[in-house]
């Protein structure tokens, strides 16, 4: 009975210090501290498969806020990060406010540990400092005239079309109705912008002219319009919508010689900054026949598409 006694609380004994002596020798600070081909992985040695590693993501300087982890675009912790991962190559990436955001490529190799130390870098748009602003004084333009665009050298280009009806006289013949198809282009440069808007251009166009009831010879006909083209615009709506007049002077060409003028009342609407719808709703042309002194009067409207290259 004696015997028993002293054996019963030697086996309890055992059973205390054991778990505690195989928990000392697995507990680690770094890799040194474990044996047998095991890794400290959260301060215990662990044995790590040959498909899987043990992977340490430290930074040198602690960043201002929370440093997330993502390996191969997944979320998987915060710095300093350790876990066991996969083995082979990775997309790693570094986030963290303020901090320019970090990404490379990393490799871990199969049955070992790999430690990567980051440095990470503030984000210039966040701490720049800001950029004084000069007050005006005395011979020192202020802010608007500093940024004021040139009032001039806006060049533009595009494509009108319209129709007229009106009436011809041809000598000491008698009048006839007359009607007219007009297509062509215009090109030029804006003038002046405010408080006025001119242009100044030169416009050729095609014009078919068709006289009723009069001879073959003068029935239907061409006209070759080359002239200069003046637009003078008032804003209603600046940068948008304005209204005014446009005057053409020019010369025609056909069968015959011609003088001809073009007075409308015209409106422009900017859509956007490079492009102008012209709308001249109501006009009047007066062509005149350079040798025979014929005459052809009409009223017309015309509609157009213009692209301008450069600011607004």
């Amino acid at each position: 009975m004696t015997r028993s006694r002293i054996i019963l609380p030697a086996v309890f004994v055992s059973a205390l210090l054991l778990p505690m002596l195989s928990h000392a020798q697995n507990a680690c600070v770094d890799d040194a501290d474990c044996r047998g081909g095991k890794l400290c992985q959260g301060a215990s040695c662990v044995r790590v498969a040959r498909d899987q590693s043990v992977l340490r993501v430290r930074t040198a300087t602690p960043p201002p806020g929370m440093a997330y982890l993502y390996l191969d675009e997944v979320p998987v912790g915060v710095l300093p990060f350790e876990g066991i991962v996969a083995a082979g190559s990775h997309a790693i990436r570094i986030e963290c406010q303020g901090m320019l955001p970090m990404m490379f490529q990393g490799e871990s190799r199969g049955g070992m540990a790999d430690t990567i130390d980051v440095e990470l870098q503030l984000d210039p748009a966040l701490y720049a400092p800001p950029t004084p602003v000069a007050q005006p004084g005395y011979g020192q333009p202020g802010p608007s005239a500093q940024n004021e665009e040139p009032p001039i050298g806006r060049i533009h280009a595009g494509l009108y079309g319209g129709a007229g009806f009106g009436t011809a006289g041809w000598g000491d013949g008698p009048k006839r109705p007359a009607t007219i198809l007009q297509g062509g282009l215009t090109a030029g440069v804006a003038a002046l912008r405010e408080p006025i808007w001119i242009d100044i251009g030169l416009g050729i166009s095609s014009t078919s002219i068709r006289i009723e009831d009069w001879a073959d010879d003068f029935g239907k006909f061409l006209k070759l319009n080359i002239g200069l083209l003046v637009r003078l615009l008032f804003p209603l709506k600046e940068d948008f919508f304005y209204i005014g007049a446009e005057l053409e002077p020019g010369y025609g060409l056909s069968n015959r010689r011609y003088g001809y003028a073009q007075l409308h009342l015209a409106m422009s609407l900017f859509i956007t900054d490079w492009l102008e719808l012209r709308i001249n709703p109501l006009g009047v042309e007066y062509c005149q026949e350079l040798t025979f002194k014929g005459y052809v009067f009409t009223g017309n409207a015309t509609i157009g598409l213009i692209f301008r290259f450069g600011a607004f």
